[in-house]
């Protein structure tokens, strides 16, 4: 397992990956959504889900970045009292 913290302002973005499958996990993409989506790219992984904590924008703003620019709308997860 691979992973790497992406900064954001004050927020704790990372980008976790199996480094054989290549399958990674986004949890709270903040504001770098295009940021992670280069770091996808560079390490050819392939996003299977976004993980939200909750719904505050320093934690959701990357959302719509990434999904413009990687392929596959991946899989959003958040908890159901904040749906």
């Amino acid at each position: 397992m691979n992973y790497k913290q992406i900064p954001v302002i004050g927020t704790n973005c990372y980008l976790v990956w199996d480094e054989f499958t290549k399958n990674a996990v986004c949890i709270d993409p903040g504001f770098a959504g295009r940021k992670i989506a280069i770091e996808i790219q560079k390490f050819s992984l392939k996003l299977k889900s976004i993980f939200i904590t909750h719904s505050h924008a320093d934690h959701i703003s990357g959302v719509d970045d990434m999904c413009a620019a990687i392929e596959t709308v991946p899989v959003i997860y958040m908890s159901k009292l904040e749906m």
